[in-house]
């Protein structure tokens, strides 16, 4: 990625010209009138906090802790701070980042949660999270100078598919979100406030997120695995400190394990010359070898950037990629999720991104944004195989035939009950209807695969599947 800044003003100006104070304005409410009511509190929690958040950057400690505390060694993208696990850290001051949060919790916050928003979004927003978005990673972020906008992702758009987004002295903004438009509509640097998508609020009792969504829905892999794999996997979270039957769990650490002690990793059977058989059935050259009676699944790249924006907005960052395979008799299935995969790891280019500090005229005042202008570069220059090396089924024969697909999914506030594991797949009278849990599908590719297949990959416009035996 490359990452210009142009900063036209100096330190002092910057902030000198930032005296004006908005965060008196009141429009939460007015903001979330006419929102569904099992849904409006979380609108409330998410515009509150981010307020809250955003007048709090003001505080340089603040800022560099979110900076360091985001940065990932020796990877492209920036982690998710998950505000149930960061909350207690202690910044230099000796104050923790809750209470340095709180502190700028204004007037219009207090009228909707007194002085209790954090405890209770503890409870009916456990998952919210904090995030520079990954676009950003190669600026060199100098929080003595710089402070972001916080735009705030709510369960629904705001006002015709907007977004707010708050600046530190109470400014705001509704910013339409970008669609398959990729970057072009980001205005300004800006850290989210959203549902995280990188882990799970796990129940460890009944193996549960807080939707009530089973942790085998995000690695139905581990059903296929030695029981070890569970514990370890659940030994990986981190422990919510006042529910002792909660963790968060990182779903693509979980990923990583099971894939470090499930993967398969022994031969391969695939013969590359002709043996007498026929040409196009390489099987029945040793039809009795046990390799041959293999399916793996090995991995998969992407072809197309289109894909990446096609359920997208401001505040996806990636996708859960979704591999199911059934047999043509609809009584044996087996699928697998590589997890909450980001955009920025499918490849190594991405957009220019160029900053200015730009001054703005509100009603007569002014003072200085951080403004940022995109442009798009093709971001799969270079594919990225993303490994898998899952054994799907080791009992093949010759007269087996299997149905396989491929989808993206992403997971949010809202449960879409509309999905199952086989909406895309080619036997719509598969009459394993598993529901799922995502609030947006999207099926990308399907196929068959038989004794006498002999590709070792399957590709579209869209994606590549790696599949030998």
């Amino acid at each position: 990625m490359k990452f210009s800044i142009l900063i036209i003003f100096t330190v002092c100006l910057f902030f000198s010209c930032s005296k004006t104070d908005f965060s008196e304005q009141r429009n939460i409410a007015n903001w979330t009138k006419d929102i569904s009511p099992e849904i409006k509190e979380r609108f409330d929690l998410r515009l509150a906090f981010g307020k809250s958040l955003a007048a709090a950057l003001r505080e340089e400690e603040l800022r560099q802790y979110i900076k360091e505390k985001s940065i990932v060694p020796n990877e492209n993208i920036y982690a998710e701070l998950v505000f149930g696990i960061i909350k207690d850290d202690v910044l230099p001051s000796g104050r923790t980042v809750a209470q340095v949060i709180k502190q700028y919790e204004d007037a219009e916050v207090k009228e909707l949660f007194g002085e209790g928003l954090q405890d209770v979004l503890a409870q009916e927003d456990p998952m919210m999270a904090i995030k520079i978005p990954d676009i950003f990673h190669q600026l060199d972020w100098n929080t003595n100078d710089v402070i972001p906008f916080v735009g705030v992702e709510t369960p629904q758009e705001i006002e015709d598919k907007r977004y707010v987004f708050y600046y530190f002295n109470g400014y705001h903004e509704l910013l339409s979100d970008f669609n398959t438009s990729e970057y072009i509509k980001i205005k300004y640097f800006y850290i989210n406030v959203k549902y995280s998508s990188d882990h799970l609020y796990l129940n460890v009792n009944d193996l549960t997120n807080e939707k009530n969504i089973s942790l085998y829905e995000f690695l139905p892999q581990i059903l296929n695995c030695d029981g070890s794999v569970l514990g370890d996997i659940l030994s990986s979270g981190i422990r919510d400190k006042n529910t002792q039957n909660k963790i968060y769990l990182n779903k693509m650490k979980g990923f990583d394990i099971w894939q470090n002690k499930c993967g398969y990793t022994g031969d391969f059977g695939l013969f590359t010359q002709p043996c007498g058989q026929s040409i196009f059935c390489p099987r029945d050259c040793a039809p009795d070898n046990p390799l041959n009676k293999n399916v793996i699944l090995t991995g998969f790249d992407l072809r197309n950037n289109a894909v990446l924006f096609s359920l997208g907005y401001f505040f996806v960052e990636s996708y859960h990629f979704s591999f199911t395979f059934f047999s043509t008799d609809y009584l044996t299935m087996k699928r697998v999720v590589v997890p909450a995969y980001r955009f920025a790891k499918l490849s190594k280019s991405a957009p220019e991104v160029t900053l200015h500090i730009k001054e703005i005229d509100s009603g007569g005042h002014c003072f200085k944004v951080p403004e940022v202008s995109v442009k798009n570069v093709n971001r799969i220059q270079k594919r990225e195989w993303i490994p898998i090396n899952a054994q799907i089924f080791d009992d093949m024969t010759q007269t087996d035939r299997y149905y396989f697909c491929v989808s993206i999914m992403y997971y949010n506030d809202i449960v879409n009950s509309s999905f199952v594991v086989n909406n895309n797949c080619p036997a719509t009278s598969f009459d394993q209807q598993i529901p799922l849990g995502a609030e947006h599908y999207l099926g990308v590719f399907a196929d068959d695969y038989s004794w006498c297949t002999y590709s070792e990959g399957f590709h579209d416009r869209v994606i590549k599947v790696g599949l030998v035996y």
